[in-house]
């Protein structure tokens, strides 16, 4: 349940000017984290005897991987069911993902037989406007017509780029709802969206903790700021969005 900081990670690409998996680490202990999403700047899920030895390098210095983002799914059984074995060797319950727009449904139908083979769950990531899914109808769509095993993780900043609430949102699909990335963002005129350190944008960061401990999510909660100025020296901002979540974790 979400109500500990322990549970909480950050998400890989935050770290993506670091290119060794140990500075990684490090990196993340700074931010006085012990959780991360692994994404694939960080590993390559079509190998997963490699993939194995990246994970047992986590796991041996504390570091627990929470999921697991890979490339888009795309209706390739043989190189999709790479990335299920990378996740069902390490332990990992939860593959992050897209489905490439133009392979769907289709590519559901082959996404569903790993899930199911393979015990673990598929969280969908969502990309705000220019992305497939772009409405809350949308995503009602797409849930209605895929196997409980398929669900979503909530990119919160790209929820606000859409002009929907993601705590409300949270509230809707909170029984296919397995990541969520907590980012902040400040919207400009035009409808994009620029990223911003936690509690200094648009997100309501204390009612999105509230409401994950009211629906008792157990899934990937992870940390995302991506901002391009701190790309290669993330830690301090990140550090100050660990604060804003402690903050908003008070009396929790």
């Amino acid at each position: 349940m979400m109500t500990e900081l322990s549970d909480l990670g950050i998400e890989s690409y935050c770290f993506r000017a670091i290119k060794d998996n140990g500075a990684v680490i490090d990196a993340l202990r700074e931010c006085g984290l012990s959780r991360i999403e692994l994404c694939f700047v960080h590993a390559d899920f079509s190998d997963p005897v490699a993939f194995q030895k990246i994970a047992a390098l986590y796991r041996g210095r504390g570091v627990a991987i929470s999921s697991i983002f890979t490339p888009s799914f795309a209706g390739n059984e043989a190189r999709e069911r790479n990335y299920f074995e990378c996740a069902r060797g390490a332990g990992i319950a939860i593959v992050t993902s897209d489905f490439v727009p133009a392979a769907a449904p289709e590519s559901y139908r082959v996404a569903e037989k790993l899930c199911a083979e393979y015990q673990v769950n598929l969280a969908v990531h969502n990309h705000g406007r220019k992305h497939w899914l772009n409405e809350r109808r949308r995503f009602a769509e797409f849930l209605q017509g895929t196997s409980e095993r398929i669900g979503l993780c909530l990119d919160t900043a790209f929820v606000l780029e859409i002009g929907e609430d993601p705590v409300s949102m949270i509230g809707q699909f909170s029984s296919r709802l397995f990541g969520v990335h907590i980012k902040d963002c400040t919207l400009a005129t035009g409808g994009e969206t620029e990223n911003a350190i936690l509690g200094e944008g648009q997100l309501d960061l204390r009612r999105l903790m509230l409401t994950l401990r009211d629906i008792s999510f157990q899934g990937s909660t992870v940390i995302e700021y991506e901002h391009p100025r701190d790309s290669e020296h993330p830690v301090p901002a990140l550090k100050r969005c660990v604060q804003a979540v402690r903050k908003a974790m008070a009396g929790i």
